[in-house]
């Protein structure tokens, strides 16, 4: 992957800004927006529980994602995994009623979770 956490953004949503190995922000950045639970695994080995929806103060303790890179994004059965080159881990299970997450970028491509795990895409 080779996309770095350039910045970290907390409203309603979790939302990481990842760029290229350059840093440089431009039409080949993706943000990931996190609406809903996930669990944030720590280079320690930590696991947390997170909700943007439900507790924004208990997602201090994902900023430690800020500046790693992404070495694997996968997709299984509707569950995101992210893994990071400090160890760290994010799995976003689908919901049933709502859109956990999704991707935008590079350019105009968009990913969604729809409600229930199946994913709609525009590139």
């Amino acid at each position: 992957m080779g996309r770095v956490v350039s910045a970290i953004t907390v409203n309603f949503q979790f939302s990481l800004a990842l760029t290229g190995d350059d840093a440089v922000v431009g039409d080949n950045d993706v943000v990931l927006c996190l609406e809903g639970g996930f669990t944030y695994r720590d280079s320690g080995g930590g696991a947390h529980e997170l909700d943007p929806s439900a507790d924004r103060a208990g997602l201090g303790v994902a900023l430690g994602l800020f500046p790693n890179a992404v070495t694997e994004a996968t997709v299984n059965e509707g569950v995101l995994h992210l893994a990071f080159d400090d160890g760290s881990r994010v799995v976003v299970p689908p919901q049933d009623d709502y859109e956990t997450w999704q991707i935008s970028g590079p350019g105009t491509s968009l990913i969604v979770s729809l409600p229930g795990g199946e994913l709609a895409i525009w590139i």
